[in-house]
């Protein structure tokens, strides 16, 4: 089992190193559509039910149903994986992870909010860097390639993320996309 998760980790690990390579080269391949982001959004979540319940952690969604983006849904899954998967990762057992989806003007609109460890404000503009752990972070497992691959995947999407955090108070991860009718 010990190795088995290992190897999975490691998998995962050259999975992300490629995923930012062929980015850097330019050789990512989208196949962009219209998706319902409260669908993709209920996939995503509904794989970290087992993992928030063994930790304690109260998960709450909050999904507008009437908000579509164009995207690759393969892509966008990742995304919120990796967010979903920082919060309950740096939340401590007991606390509280949301998901909130709503339109606001012409852009579809999800945070993803902890009340966990959260980031030193002086670190918080660096977190989206390749690599980058803050020292809470460094006893989690994890090699600091979430983020960076998020936000990557956000700027092929044309959409923004924004971190606001407060020590000891939370995090909340802020996605903005052109939504479409």
């Amino acid at each position: 089992q010990v190795i088995g998760g290992e190897v999975n980790e490691m998998i995962r690990l050259v999975d992300d190193l490629m995923l930012l390579v062929r980015s850097d080269a330019r050789q990512l391949h989208f196949e962009k559509k219209v998706l319902s982001l409260e669908s993709l959004l209920t996939q995503v979540s509904e794989r970290f039910r087992d993992r928030t319940a063994k930790k304690w952690i109260t998960f709450v969604t909050h999904l507008t149903s009437d908000v579509n983006v164009v995207g690759d849904d393969v892509y966008l899954k990742r995304l919120f994986s990796n967010l979903l998967d920082n919060a309950i990762k740096f939340t401590r057992d007991g606390g509280r992870v949301e998901l909130s989806l709503k339109r606001s003007g012409n852009a579809a609109v999800v945070e993803v909010k902890d009340n966990g460890i959260g980031v030193e404000p002086e670190m918080q503009t660096k977190v989206f860097a390749r690599f980058y752990r803050t020292d809470q972070a460094r006893s989690h497992e994890g090699a600091g390639l979430g983020l960076n691959i998020a936000k990557t995947i956000c700027d092929v999407h044309g959409a923004s993320i924004d971190l606001s955090s407060l020590p000891g108070k939370g995090t909340i991860v802020t996605v903005c996309f052109p939504a479409v009718s």
